[in-house]
């Protein structure tokens, strides 16, 4: 994500709103939520921020969104509630600080490999069930993530088909680090996989993209390239309309995704 956007997004009142949640114990936030976004404590892991469906009464899906390195959470947060609203959970891991010396409102984080992704989305997914209880349907979740969260998250998918049978995988996780093979989206397929949304913003990661995308179609997953023209390596506003456009091919087929 570009500088300027980072910093107009921390300008605003994400993070009192997300700090305010935070303030109340576990479980005392009943539904109808009122607040768009609350912090939730992850053992082990720094917190994860949840963009919560207001309004709800009964369950929802779950979106699992990872950022790239030298990111942050509350970004990814706000991009997929903009998408979805109060369709779904949106459970964002905050991953590793770049580093330790800088306080955690100007800081940055990455993931560092496809072993501790997994190991933190697991953790945040349980904590999220705890505190939520039977409000958060966690089957079938919808992996999102952008640039390392994708190229990480690819291999995470592959581990968990049955757990993420659909993803986004928008600037990574698009072939230039071999994620996919026909091995992996055999695998994948042979899981429970069914879809998967390439998001990329230069024709070099359509070409590569389109390479992993015949290889999970050759399996039976319905596999789409969507190119951001101009958009580059970025969640920029090209990148956002073109997930918005895709987003109901993305998860056409699961009843608790239709609209109503």
């Amino acid at each position: 994500m570009p500088k300027g956007r980072a910093r107009s997004i921390r300008a605003g009142a994400f993070l009192a709103a997300a700090l305010l949640s935070s303030c109340a114990p576990p479980g005392s936030l009943d539904s109808p939520f009122t607040s768009e976004f609350a912090e939730l404590a992850v053992p082990d892991h720094n917190a994860a921020i949840v963009s919560l469906p207001r309004g709800a009464a009964s369950p929802r899906p779950l979106i699992v969104a990872a950022h790239g390195a030298g990111d942050r959470a509350e970004w990814h947060c706000e991009l997929w509630r903009r998408i979805v609203g109060d369709r779904a959970f949106v459970l964002c891991p905050q991953g590793r600080r770049t580093d330790e010396r800088v306080p955690h409102a100007d800081a940055s984080y990455f993931y560092p490999h496809h072993f501790a992704l997994d190991k933190e989305v697991q953790a945040a997914v349980r904590a999220l069930g705890e505190r939520y209880g039977e409000l958060v349907d966690a089957k079938e979740a919808l992996y999102t993530g952008f640039s390392q969260g994708a190229i990480h998250g690819s291999q995470v998918i592959v581990l968990h088909p049955d757990v993420f049978p659909r993803a986004a995988l928008v600037e990574g996780g698009n072939g230039f680090f071999n994620e996919w093979s026909p091995y992996a989206a055999r695998r994948f397929a042979k899981g429970g996989g069914k879809r998967v949304l390439f998001g990329c913003g230069s024709p070099a990661c359509v070409r590569t993209a389109e390479k992993c995308a015949g290889y999970l179609r050759k399996t039976g997953v319905e596999a789409r390239v969507v190119h951001a023209e101009g958009a580059g390596h970025s969640y920029g506003p090209e990148m956002e309309d073109e997930l918005r456009r895709n987003f109901e091919w993305l998860v056409a087929g699961d009843p608790r995704w239709a609209l109503e």
